[in-house]
């Protein structure tokens, strides 16, 4: 071997790295002399020996679950709610928030939403309204450029000089016609 110990290593490695420390310290050697000429760090040998006592010298898999995961009686308290007020709350937030109220279920929306698409489900929500016409331009006016002119105005308190700004812009082409500043 040349170089240190990776950072993982299976069970045979580790076996055998710690049969060649036993050997040693059987010669006179001293644990720490060991490790340094083997290149390991002795806290790592000796939690290796320690766990070869135990029999659990190989890595558990990697992985498991995530300590913030859902429980299975959130999921089922999520699917209760669904049927209980689904039909009235029509939306995934309201749902949430309406379990929090409850204090059946404390999730966020979107967890409630993946949960409810993982079954199959979804929220009828609510209709979108109808797209409103749009008034049509009178007829004495053209849509061109020095037909239709628009003012605004806006204060500026902390300017002494011109707290007040007025301006005059054509709608079409959206060209700055005149503008006016006046103080106070």
């Amino acid at each position: 071997m040349s170089g240190g110990v990776p950072a993982r290593v299976d069970g045979t490695a580790k076996t055998a790295l710690l049969g060649l420390i036993d050997d040693a310290t059987a010669a006179g050697w001293t644990h720490s002399r060991v490790c340094m000429v083997l290149g390991l760090d002795r806290r790592r040998a000796w939690r290796w020996s320690l766990r070869r006592a135990a029999g659990t010298l190989d890595d558990a898999r990697p992985g498991g679950r995530a300590i913030h995961g859902l429980l299975d009686s959130e999921r089922d308290e999520i699917m209760c709610l669904f049927e209980e007020w689904g039909a009235v709350d029509r939306s995934h937030r309201k749902l949430a928030h309406r379990g929090s109220y409850l204090g059946r279920v404390w999730v966020s929306p979107s967890t409630l939403d993946r949960v409810l698409a993982g079954q199959g489900l979804a929220l009828a929500g609510t209709p979108r309204p109808a797209k409103a016409a749009k008034t049509p331009w009178p007829n004495w006016c053209e849509w061109r450029p020095n037909q239709l002119w628009c003012s605004d105005g806006t204060q500026f308190p902390a300017c002494k000089p011109a707290k007040h700004a007025y301006a005059i812009v054509d709608v079409v082409s959206r060209k700055w016609g005149a503008s006016r500043f006046r103080s106070g």
